[in-house]
């Protein structure tokens, strides 16, 4: 998995990973030589930057298309079928409309799980700490 960023453009907190949008993808051209293949649109709650997008590569793409398939079966649970939800990441209860994201207190300890099963390193090999979310922008999968 690989994205790329400077430290000013990237997510600051792990709020601004579990508030994306369910459909946080932009389409660019033709993959880049380093193989990325979108931009990924994020939130950005701290400061304005002009440009909250990071480039990404398929993988990135295939998970996220994989994490929309849930949140959709999730409001089809809801008995909301065919209604989109606000975010990608839902909070499991009193979520009926899927308009509330997982909250901090849930979404920092899935994210560090995540991260330790796939074994998420940065560019010089050691684990990726969650706590400082701007380290994404050197991680990529082993």
């Amino acid at each position: 998995m690989t994205g790329a960023g400077s430290a000013h453009s990237m997510p600051r907190s792990s709020v601004s990973v579990t508030s994306q949008s369910l459909d946080p993808l932009i389409a660019i051209p033709f993959a880049d030589p380093d193989g990325h293949v979108a931009r990924l649109r994020y939130q950005q709650t701290k400061i304005d930057t002009g440009d909250a997008t990071i480039l990404v590569d398929q993988e990135v793409v295939d998970l996220i298309r994989q994490q929309q398939g849930y949140a959709r079966e999730f409001m089809t649970h809801q008995n909301r079928d065919g209604v989109d939800p606000k975010y990608l990441f839902l909070a499991k209860l009193q979520n009926r409309n899927g308009d509330r994201p997982y909250s901090d207190m849930t979404g920092r300890p899935r994210l560090t799980k995540f991260a330790k099963l796939i074994d998420l390193r940065d560019d010089q090999g050691k684990a990726v700490v969650l706590s400082r979310t701007h380290t994404f922008r050197h991680t990529k999968l082993r």
